[in-house]
């Protein structure tokens, strides 16, 4: 595809995951890609959850918390996906589930003491001030890295050549320009690919909440019952880069399909005709968007 001596590589650990970067050019982007680590490192120092005083440490503890102009993009992003999926996309369900021992050892779940909120009720904004309310706990996680990846993706774009093809791999999530091709992988067998894809000027994200040692409880909750989900088992979401916020949108559906049930998320998808897809159930069924070009082995 590319002559590999102009490929160039970057690396780099940030937000708990690892970046890497792929440049199909000889021209150095050393200086450039510092940048992109400078700007990785403020977020992470400002919206980790495992960081104290914090930009959001301060939210969560005081309840309230001057805007920016980052904060802002996300949190509306947040809300507008959170209706659009009708609240299956809850960036808020952590903190509830911590409080009824989710996690613990002895922790028995019981859906009477678990409800679905409201995001839009839960997080508000008044003029340049964002509240979020008592007993709740907001965290950016997979969607501040697709934020990340939207940054980066538009920071190659102003500083590279047109002609030059470009690939970020952030965590397993990626985008690119150009055409690559990459396989998905199994979330049943560790090292094994369900099929591959020609990855073309997209944005591509991966969600498995199940994988390998996840099969009874993980990350990826249903807000409605509060119960690690129970259908699916994986869900791969490619959206074309010229849609605006591409990154936090493909990620957020993905999340959000991930927590559905099989019957709900196969016919929620076909809302958002822009996306392409496939999701597989824990039985090993899939299905696969009518304008998917995904290919999965048999």
């Amino acid at each position: 595809m590319f002559p590999l001596s102009n490929m160039q590589k970057f690396e780099h650990s940030s937000i708990g995951t690892k970046l890497f970067l792929q440049i199909n050019s000889s021209d150095d982007f050393s200086e450039k890609f510092s940048e992109i680590i400078a700007f990785l490192d403020a977020f992470d120092d400002k919206y980790s959850r495992f960081k104290k005083d914090n930009w959001l440490y301060t939210l969560n503890q005081s309840g309230q918390n001057l805007l920016d102009e980052h904060t802002e993009k996300m949190i509306f992003f947040m809300q507008k996906i959170a209706r659009e999926t009708d609240g299956y996309f809850d960036p808020t369900i952590g903190k509830r589930l911590s409080e009824l021992g989710y996690g613990n050892s002895d922790f028995f779940f019981s859906p009477k003491k678990f409800s679905h909120q409201d995001l839009e009720k839960i997080l508000t904004i008044s003029e340049n001030i964002v509240f979020i309310k008592k007993w709740f706990e907001l965290e950016f996680g997979g969607l501040g890295k697709w934020y990340l990846i939207d940054w980066i993706f538009d920071f190659l774009q102003k500083n590279l050549p047109e002609n030059v093809d470009f690939l970020i791999n952030f965590g397993g999530d990626m985008a690119c320009r150009g055409t690559w091709k990459i396989a998905l992988e199994s979330p049943f067998v560790d090292g094994e690919a369900i099929g591959i894809l020609e990855f073309s000027n997209s944005f591509l994200a991966c969600s498995a909440g199940n994988k390998r040692k996840f099969w009874k409880s993980h990350h990826l909750i249903n807000p409605y019952s509060g119960e690690s989900a129970r259908e699916i088992a994986a869900v791969f979401l490619e959206t074309p880069n010229m849609i605006q916020n591409a990154g936090m949108l493909t990620d957020s559906l993905a999340t959000a399909f991930s927590v559905m049930d099989w019957d709900f998320a196969t016919q929620k998808i076909n809302n958002f005709h822009k996306i392409q897809g496939v999701l597989v159930r824990k039985s090993g069924e899939f299905f696969k968007t009518p304008n998917s070009h995904m290919h999965l082995f048999s």
